[in-house]
């Protein structure tokens, strides 16, 4: 998961949430209580075009995304490369 903070207006809302994920390993459930203060993209962090066009006004990034379940990264290292240190480069 990757969410992402930007600066807004100065109304009642100083920044506004973005929640980038491809859901491989969350629930949109454990999202509910934020629901009316994020915004959702489903996606993946390895998939530059929808990365470049989320961050486009972004100021700061609080960078979540990641495999780190290691029975998983045993049988798909590939993703967990990707994911782990392209994904990572993609949003630096």
């Amino acid at each position: 998961m990757v969410a992402i903070w930007w600066t807004a207006s100065f109304g009642n809302r100083l920044c506004e949430v973005i929640v980038l994920d491809n859901l491989r390993c969350g629930n949109m459930a454990n999202l509910s209580r934020s629901w009316d203060r994020i915004q959702f993209v489903e996606g993946d962090i390895r998939d530059e075009d929808l990365l470049r066009e989320v961050m486009e006004r972004v100021v700061v990034v609080y960078h979540l995304a990641a495999q780190s379940n290691v029975m998983e990264a045993e049988r798909d290292p590939e993703y967990c490369c990707t994911t782990n240190v392209d994904g990572t480069l993609r949003v630096s």
